[in-house]
């Protein structure tokens, strides 16, 4: 994790009961906490980083596995524009949710065979990105990944 304006690099994982959350400081030095994953949990995470001294102008949020689908699939190859949305169309077929509601990012993989081209996809509900957005929610918050 790269520090930021801060000094210091942030990461949030959600899981289902509890929200770790982890900060190497400047010169090094890790700090770790955990809080219950409820209604408080954004103010309670305010809170412990403002008590730690720990602001959170960037952060990196990681979701449970089993709340994130990873898979490589074939699509047809074209220019990247157009990928996306044959990803998007491919995708429909392998996530267990309403396709209208999903949010996924792709990165193109080496290989594929008789015109098609390989890809690496990762997708959520988009209550799960929005519940995990929320947590870190704040004016001066800027989720760097998910």
């Amino acid at each position: 994790m790269p520090s930021g304006a801060f000094g210091h690099a942030l990461g949030v994982v959600i899981e289902d009961e509890h929200v770790a959350v982890a900060a190497i400081r400047k010169g090094g030095r890790p700090e770790y906490f955990r809080l219950r994953a409820d209604a408080d949990a954004p103010a309670r995470l305010a809170a412990q980083l403002g008590a730690r001294h720990l602001g959170m102008p960037s952060v990196r949020i990681g979701l449970e596995r089993s709340q994130v689908m990873v898979k490589a699939i074939d699509v047809p190859r074209t220019a990247d524009p157009q990928r996306g949305s044959l990803v998007a169309f491919e995708l429909e077929r392998d996530v267990a949710f309403v396709s209208e509601d999903t949010r996924f990012n792709w990165t193109p993989l080496p290989g594929g065979a008789n015109g098609l081209g390989r890809v690496l996809v990762a997708a959520a509900e988009g209550r799960t990105v929005d519940g995990a957005l929320h947590l870190v929610a704040s004016p001066k918050a800027r989720p760097r990944s998910i």
